[in-house]
Order: C-alpha cells, then structure tokens, then sequence
C-alpha cells in the first residue's frame, strides 16, 4: 500500500534509525528468512559446513537451559536489503549507524551488568537485538535470551554468557565491515575495532 509508515527525522540518530527499522522486521521474519538464504546468499553470507537444516532456535539453549550462540555467524543479506528496500546506498548508512552505536550500547551493557542493573541491561539488549533483527541475523534467538533473561533479573546468566556475545557482536561488525569494503572499495570505517575487522 502506498503511504509512509514512519519516518527519520535529520540530523539521523544512530538509535532511532535502527529503532525505527527494527520495529518493522519482527524476529520471526528474521529467522524465517534465514534458513532460505543458505543456499541463494551463499556468496554473500558466511557458511559453516556443520550446520544443517534445522532452526535456529534448536541451537540456543545450552545443557544447563541457558541461551548460547548458534554455530553459524551469518547475515542474511537479503533480509537486510529488503530493510533498506533494496537500497545498498541505504543500507551502508545503517551499517554505519550500527557500527557507530554498538560499541556504546555494548560498553553500556557492561558496566550495567557490573552495577547489576538488571532495567539498563536488558535495554541495551533490547536494541542490541533489533540491530541484529535488521540485519538478518542467525543470533537474533540468542539476544533474545538474553534479553529475557535480564528481564527476568537473572543477571549471572547475562553475565556468563557474555564472551559469547561480544563476539557474536564482533563478527557481525566484521561481516558489516566487508560488505561496506566491497561497496566503497576501500573498506575504511572508523567505528570498528581493528580486532573486529577481517
């Protein structure tokens, strides 16, 4: 249907951007759209030869019932243009949107971990996950429990699983930052961590 659902008022905040697109690629999109983009992204996505066709939540739960990253770190790309509508110039303006606002929300997330502020970690969770659901992201289920885990208040499973998480973040930045490489052809950005880049 024609008409605007929402929109982004300039100068772009980096938060509200992905906020706002987050708001219209619910989870169940994101995890749905994954498993098709196995074979068809191929090229663009990063493949594990130890995943199979099974769903991603199948992966999320570790042996004592707590949430725990999927083998598989990829993008769905195709979610990802379909956020932007298929716009590439778009969508290198929200991947630099995330790449600028992850470090600080994750730092952010952190320190309320360390303050056991079980309300400010499950907000940074919170955006932290609709930024993976903008992209796509095979982890989308893993954020989730984490987010409702700091809901819940229990925030020792936050906390234990947070190794996993920052480098669930860090290859994400690192597949964002290739694709930005390939689309300018430089691949400079200087909101990432050189640790982070390929």
């Amino acid at each position: 249907d024609a008409g605007m659902d929402d929109y982004v008022s300039k100068p772009v905040r980096p938060a509200h951007l992905l906020s706002t697109l987050s708001k219209y690629f619910p989870a169940e999109e994101a995890e749905a759209g994954s498993d098709e983009s196995r074979g068809a992204d191929a090229a663009t996505d990063v493949v594990d030869t130890r995943s199979d066709s099974s769903s991603t939540a199948d992966a999320t739960m570790d042996s004592n019932g707590q949430p725990s990253a999927p083998a598989v770190a990829s993008i769905d790309w195709r979610l990802a243009r379909k956020a932007t509508y298929d716009d590439d110039e778009l969508l290198c303006e929200v991947i630099d949107a995330y790449l600028d606002e992850a470090p600080r929300l994750a730092t952010t997330l952190t320190t309320a971990l360390g303050g056991n502020d079980a309300g400010e970690a499950c907000r940074m969770l919170h955006t932290l996950k609709g930024s993976l659901k903008t992209f796509g992201s095979r982890h989308v289920d893993f954020a989730q429990g984490l987010e409702e885990a700091a809901k819940n208040g229990d925030l020792a499973a936050v906390t234990g699983k947070m190794q996993d998480f920052q480098q669930v973040l860090l290859e994400t930045e690192s597949e964002l930052t290739a694709f930005l490489r390939a689309q300018r052809g430089d691949g400079t950005s200087a909101t990432i961590p050189a640790t982070a880049a390929e």
